[in-house]
């Protein structure tokens, strides 16, 4: 039986790391949160690559990888886009940088960063056993015979990224910062369709 890679969001258990800077409150942080996401994901589909033999499966993650890389393409344009009008918006205010936190944002906040933190945890957690996999135990996560487990377990990961920002998007109050999280959830999804249109 292989390994269920998909995995809720929301864990009401799941001790936030205070240490870490994962609550974005502007629309930059919200496309930088995505690119470091998309970069994870990336960095797990290559090592399922370097780590596969069969020529089929091969074929499989390099589409993926290539998808990985159009889609965080994408998102790091929108974040050149926000961050550049950030620091116009910066200049215009004559160089002051005002540091208050919307009041809804901040009523969100716990259950924002519970969110994150489980989902980089739990990422992280796939990275370090697929580093440790030996080539005949990748068999844990997906059958290495059938492309099209691993192709199911690759819609997993990214329908997991596409629901986290969803509930994103939705735990922020109308503005830029919602806006970044629903642009990215686009990507995902297109990039999704993208990849079926491309895969048999």
């Amino acid at each position: 039986m292989t390994k269920n890679i998909a995995f809720n969001i929301v864990n009401d258990n799941t001790t936030i790391d205070e240490n870490r800077h994962y609550f974005p409150v502007t629309a930059s942080e919200a496309y930088n949160l995505g690119l470091s996401m998309e970069k994870m994901l990336g960095e797990i589909y290559n090592s399922l690559e370097n780590n596969c033999q069969g020529t089929d499966l091969k074929e499989l993650l390099k589409k993926l990888v290539k998808q990985n890389e159009k889609d965080v393409v994408e998102i790091y344009e929108g974040f050149e886009y926000a961050l550049n009008s950030e620091i116009g918006e910066f200049y215009r205010a004559g160089g002051v940088v005002d540091e208050t936190i919307d009041p809804e944002i901040e009523q969100s906040k716990l259950l924002i960063m519970r969110n994150l933190e489980n989902f980089f945890r739990k990422t992280e957690k796939i990275q370090e056993e697929i580093q440790d996999l030996e080539n005949n135990s990748l068999e844990a996560y997906f059958n290495t015979k059938n492309s099209n487990e691993a192709y199911k377990a690759s819609e997993d990961f990214r329908n997991t990224s596409i629901e986290l920002y969803e509930r994103l998007a939705k735990l922020y109050p109308e503005g830029l910062i919602r806006d970044a999280f629903e642009h990215i959830t686009q990507v995902m999804v297109n990039g999704g369709k993208n990849l079926a249109k491309h895969i048999s």
